[in-house]
């Protein structure tokens, strides 16, 4: 296994991310309008060449920046920047064919569907490149902005097209409650393993990136771009943009946090709250992180027959809390130290949305498939937090998220279309939807909460909660591909 890299031809957001430090985030959508002034300001940004910006690459700071800048190219971008169609035709063809071209593998369907998306991402020949902006302040966001867009009016090489904002909110939190950014891929480089301690394999550096490391899946390769200079330490990002529909999933809890309580009364430890009871169930953790396993401490709070509870702990806002948030990650379905397999879903629920995104250890038909499509993820909501005390406000809010993974098809449409969609890993949620970013429809939806004693609430009859606004596919090049396509001539 390869497991040495050069970090300083590696964007900086991929391996390592920046942190919630960086808490504003600013994505601006272009369109190359100049081909050679375009490479032109790639080939600057790619050496930090005074004074415009530089593209931030994944070596260790040896003083913070105040902003981080990096970018990705759809496969139009990189025709209209004079890519030969030999080169661009190398590309998968997930790549090629782009997020309006497979949006119903990943469920882009009804009121998600590419003719109903903002910002302009519907039309693949105005969505050429995406240039990002990670910074501390606001003011240092939209300085670093101000100066891009001034450089590229002055030379003609890109007009913006959207302008997408993000701000991260408190705790590391999300519009629907829960704390995110918790459980991400770990990777060994120069016999480190970076990442929050886990109780899964480490990943290959192939499940991110291109290039000859090891993949996902033993003695596959991926496809890779042609010429070399672009095949090796760079991703692709399918970047979607999420709108979560904050006002009807707190109904939706309430509402089977009612049910919960009449249909089956006592199978919940009477210091839990009922909604955050419904809430961690169909996330497979609480709102606070807590996941629901026994391997963790504290976190089975599920009543069994007779009143008794599966652990004694403390409870915070009515849910278990840990002592040690580095246990967050420390568990699997399949717990060798209790020597319990949650197989039957009591503890975390099959279709709960982090067991449907990963399955672990946990026994699945597609049994060679279980750690085969880690994706890393980078997400940063926009809207203010939600204040249930105002009702429905009408703000939008989302996430913008960018999901990195070494093969679209392979990593991401398939864990979308096969797991996310669909269940197929597993039967008994086969023909179900994730409720948390599922293409749910009212008259279809379903979700099983089972209990230990053998009975079970079924949800039904609930939509679609996040729904697609806008998504591109893009490649997130190393610094060599980058400063090959700045000194690629333009074709005829």
């Amino acid at each position: 296994m390869v497991t040495h890299i050069d970090l300083a031809d590696v964007q900086g957001n991929l391996l390592r991310g920046y942190g919630s430090g960086k808490r504003y985030v600013r994505h601006l959508i272009v369109t190359v309008r100049n081909a050679a002034a375009a490479r032109s300001f790639i080939a600057d940004a790619a050496d930090g060449m005074p004074p415009g910006p530089a593209i931030t690459t994944s070596e260790e700071w040896t003083v913070r920046p105040l902003t981080c800048l990096n970018v990705g190219f759809s496969a139009t971008g990189l025709a209209a920047l004079g890519l030969s169609r030999q080169c661009v035709d190398s590309f998968p063809a997930a790549f090629r064919e782009g997020a309006v071209g497979r949006a119903t593998k990943v469920g882009d369907v009804d009121q998600s569907d590419p003719s109903n998306w903002r910002d302009g991402m519907s039309d693949p020949d105005k969505v050429h490149a995406m240039w990002t902006i990670f910074a501390d302040t606001i003011d240092a966001r939209d300085a670093l902005s101000s100066e891009l867009e001034v450089a590229w009016r002055r030379s003609g090489a890109f007009s913006t097209t959207a302008r997408l904002d993000g701000e991260g909110l408190d705790d590391d939190k999300v519009h629907f409650g829960y704390r995110d950014s918790i459980s991400q891929p770990r990777f060994e480089i120069d016999g480190e393993v970076i990442g929050r301690e886990d109780a899964q394999p480490v990943a290959p550096l192939g499940a991110l990136l291109l290039g000859p490391y090891e993949t996902t899946f033993p003695d596959v390769q991926w496809t890779l771009p042609e010429p070399s200079e672009l095949a090796v330490n760079g991703c692709f990002n399918a970047f979607r943009v999420l709108e979560q529909d904050v006002v009807g999933f707190e109904l939706f809890l309430h509402e089977s946090a009612q049910r919960l309580l009449a249909e089956h009364p006592g199978m919940v430890h009477p210091e839990v709250d009922p909604v955050e009871f419904i809430a961690a169930k169909l996330m497979g953790r609480w709102r606070n992180g807590v996941p629901l396993s026994y391997a963790v401490e504290h976190a089975a709070m599920q009543m069994r027959p007779g009143g008794e509870t599966e652990t004694d702990g403390r409870f915070v806002d009515g849910m278990p809390v840990l002592g040690d948030s580095d246990d967050l990650n420390d568990f699997d379905y399949p717990d060798e130290r209790h020597d319990f397999d949650d197989f039957d879903g009591t503890m975390c629920p099959m279709g709960a949305h982090i067991r449907r995104g990963n399955p672990r250890g946990s026994r699945i038909v597609q049994r060679s498939a279980n750690h085969t499509r880690p994706i890393v993820r980078r997400g940063v909501p926009y809207g203010p937090a939600y204040d249930p005390s105002a009702g429905d406000d009408g703000v939008p809010r989302g996430l913008l998220g960018s999901f990195l993974c070494a093969d679209l098809a392979a990593q991401y449409e398939a864990l979308m279309y096969d797991w996310i969609n669909l269940g197929l890993q597993d039967p008994r949620v086969t023909g179900t939807n994730d409720v948390i970013i599922g293409a749910n429809r009212s008259a279809s939806s379903r979700f099983e909460i089972p209990f230990a004693d053998g009975s079970s609430l079924t949800l039904r009859h609930f939509p679609r909660f996040t729904h697609t606004v806008g998504s591109v596919y893009l490649f997130c090049p190393s610094m060599t591909a980058l400063r090959h396509i700045a000194a690629t001539p333009s074709t005829p």
